[in-house]
C-alpha cells in the first residue's frame, strides 16, 4: 500500500505511513481499492465514518 500511495501521489506523509504500517488486513484491502480513483492519500485512508 505505500508503493502504491507513492506511485499515485508522489509522496507519502509520516502519518500516512503510521496508518498504513498499524492497518489490519481488512482496511489494506479497502485502502487498495480507493487508491484507484482517489484524488489524495487523505481520501485513500480517511476513516469508514467520515464519508
Amino acid at each position: 500500500m505505500l508503493r502504491q500511495l507513492h506511485l499515485k501521489f508522489s509522496t507519502v506523509s509520516p502519518a500516512a505511513r503510521a496508518i498504513v504500517e498499524a492497518a489490519d488486513a481488512v482496511s489494506l484491502e479497502r485502502y487498495a481499492e480507493r487508491v484507484l480513483t482517489a484524488g489524495s492519500a487523505e481520501d485513500v485512508l480517511r476513516p469508514d465514518d467520515a464519508r
